[in-house]
């Protein structure tokens, strides 16, 4: 016997063997291969040579970016300027940039004072809530039942609860329109009369802790 016959033929798809009587055979195979292309998938070998599989999905499932594949290099993801929908009630006039879907700050601002306004991002088609702060409207007024409401804002309804007018000659004051007004006159004089001496000459008073 001499040296044994090289029948490789550098091609990764045929199966080379030395046949007694035959000689070299390189037969064809449907191996798995690679065309050096990027772009394709699943590439096999067919009649000798690598056929190209099926084309490569380059999505990203990113919608701010166009997905394409290049030749010769790949896959590639470039970043758009198209409207989009980040998903945040709480965003306005959403778009695309960077990459990266974002919109403004919703303004959940109902222009009454006494209400804190915030926004629920999970809040639906309404994200905007606003919680009355009774506190802001206090006047000052004991004659009034302060209230923020919504829509309107502070109100201030009138009362009738007791109140103090600031006179000591009088009794049972209570709260009426707004203003507290004085209750009977206290003045107790001598013989249960009241202040009055029916003397034109004399201006009559009642003065705290007297008779």
């Amino acid at each position: 016997g001499g040296e044994v016959l090289a029948c490789d033929d550098q091609n990764d798809c045929t199966f080379d063997v030395c046949e007694p009587k035959a000689g070299c055979r390189n037969y064809a195979t449907t191996e798995p291969c690679d065309d050096g292309d990027p772009c394709t998938v699943g590439d096999a070998c067919a009649n000798k040579a690598c056929a190209p599989g099926n084309a490569k999905d380059c999505s990203d499932g990113n919608a701010c970016t166009e997905d394409a594949c290049k030749k010769g290099v790949g896959c590639e993801n470039v970043p758009n300027a198209k409207p989009c929908d980040d998903k945040n009630a709480c965003t306005v006039g959403d778009a695309c940039k960077d990459g990266t879907c974002g919109g403004a700050k919703l303004s959940c601002d109902d222009g009454q004072s006494c209400t804190e306004d915030t926004c629920n991002s999970g809040a639906g088609s309404d994200p905007c809530v606003h919680t009355p702060k009774n506190s802001t409207c206090d006047d000052k007024n004991p004659c009034t039942d302060d209230s923020c409401q919504l829509g309107k804002g502070c109100v201030n309804t009138p009362n009738v609860a007791a109140c103090n007018d600031g006179q000591a000659c009088t009794l049972g004051d209570a709260c009426s329109n707004s203003a507290c007004k004085p209750g009977e006159n206290k003045c107790i004089c001598q013989q249960g009369a009241d202040c009055d001496d029916k003397n034109p000459c004399t201006k009559d008073v009642c003065e705290p802790g007297k008779l």
